[in-house]
């Protein structure tokens, strides 16, 4: 390069130190995600919470109980009457016990467990009706207990309906749904940030490639989406300062050849040259400036009578 300007480099600007692991795109990552768990948690904890006191204070009542056994009672003798249900072949009873899935029934006869909707046998089960209301396997009490006439007899049915649980599976199943949709919310917001970010870097990109080199890309954050961005810009600086650097000497050079062609070297033409190639010769100094020493040696002070051909 022609003089000591010429070979000056261009510093860019110093980036930024190394990121922390808190500005990292993975913990911005997982603490998106255990924002969205705490929120579907909390939501999940105030559906369940309320909705488990709303069914105890409506489903889990002694009226409450006393409408489900009443209900329980009549839907059971119509199915009784309906099917001329018998006492030795109570297998048509697994039909009602599986359509009203929320209530338990034990019936016996003679002190003899006779049928049960509990997973056990009962072919080996005797009990006098004084040891049933002690006994897990077949609790007594006047309020459950009924006697059902069947086409060939009758029997006594303890009846225990427990529909308030299925509030509570419904409970649930709805606390968990909205706490699942409010994550899945939660988080697609916080990670639509980064993906609108990623969209926007690619558009200004675009931009850049269409030779708007004056555009500025948008730094948004200090991850490594945003050290890109400061990257990219640095780049896009350097890019202008050396193009900028090669216009100024390419009009010096040309103020160069005009003044040579013009027989005329102003000061300011050899002050602005930078980055004109030396040919050899006089120190390695620009050929202008070589040739302009020439000529004083040679005693032409009078610039104007040089006419010196290109």
């Amino acid at each position: 390069m022609c003089g000591e300007r010429g070979t000056e480099l261009i510093k860019l600007p110093v980036g930024k130190q190394k990121l922390s692991w808190r500005n990292r795109l993975w913990a911005e990552l997982m603490a998106s995600v255990a924002i969205a768990m705490a929120a579907a948690f909390c939501l999940y904890m105030g559906i369940h919470t309320a909705a488990y006191d709303w069914i105890d204070r409506t489903q889990s009542t002694q009226e409450a109980y006393a409408r489900q056994l009443t209900r329980s009672e009549e839907s059971l003798r119509q199915y009784i009457r309906d099917k001329d249900i018998v006492l030795s072949d109570l297998s048509p009873l697994d039909e009602w016990v599986d359509r009203e899935a929320y209530v338990a029934m034990v019936i016996y006869r003679s002190g003899r467990v006779i049928y049960s909707s509990y997973p056990y046998d009962v072919e080996n089960v005797t009990i006098s009706e004084e040891e049933a209301a002690e006994t897990e396997v077949m609790p007594v009490s006047d309020d459950s207990t009924y006697t059902f006439t069947f086409a060939d007899g009758t029997a006594s049915v303890l009846l225990m309906p427990f529909y308030e649980y299925r509030y509570y599976q419904w409970a649930d199943r709805i606390s968990v749904i909205c706490g699942f949709l409010l994550f899945i919310t939660v988080f697609l917001h916080l990670i639509q940030k980064k993906t609108s970010y990623i969209e926007l870097l690619k558009k200004e990109l675009q931009i850049l490639e269409g030779g708007q080199m004056e555009y500025a890309v948008s730094v948004k954050g200090s991850d490594e989406l945003g050290e890109l961005a400061e990257g990219i810009n640095r780049m896009r600086i350097s890019i202008l300062e050396r193009e900028q650097k090669e216009a100024e000497a390419r009009q010096a050079n040309q103020e160069l050849v005009t003044a040579i062609e013009a027989g005329t070297f102003p000061s300011h033409v050899f002050a602005g040259i930078s980055g004109i190639p030396g040919r050899g010769g006089d120190g390695g100094c620009c050929p202008a400036e070589a040739f302009y020493r020439h000529q004083q040696e040679e005693g032409h002070a009078d610039q104007g009578d040089v006419r010196p051909s290109v």
